[in-house]
């Protein structure tokens, strides 16, 4: 995004407080926060912070205890072995059809934080 497309999309969302930058580098714990009727999965892979919806898009299984295949960064669900892109969501392998909601990361003085659609969180 470039300038006024940036500022637009910022104005349309607000920032979720995630937790210490230290919690997930290097690769560490993964944190599951809902905030509004968004689920979110946020975790490490190859030294990046990704966050992504939480619930596999075949059938709504939590992918928090997912297994993370960090040579491609990708985590797969437990239910029926489908794998998503942590960069970009897409279903990589399996029987998903549909994308993860992906969000963006910011780190704020060393605090990771999700940026999500305001009018979610009504």
């Amino acid at each position: 995004m470039t300038g006024d497309a940036n500022t637009a999309a910022r104005q349309g969302s607000v920032l979720v407080e995630i937790g210490p930058v230290s919690r997930f580098l290097p690769d560490g714990e993964r944190v599951v926060t809902k905030a509004g009727d968004h689920e979110i999965l946020t975790l490490a892979c190859d030294g990046e912070i990704f966050a992504v919806g939480n619930r596999c898009t075949h059938r709504p299984w939590r992918l928090e205890a997912g297994r993370l295949r960090p040579e491609a960064c990708e985590i797969e669900c437990t239910l029926h072995l489908g794998r998503f892109s942590l960069r970009s969501g897409a279903a990589t392998d399996g029987p998903p059809g549909r994308p993860l909601p992906v969000y963006d990361v910011e780190v704020i003085d060393d605090i990771v934080h999700v940026r999500i659609p305001d009018s979610s969180m009504s």
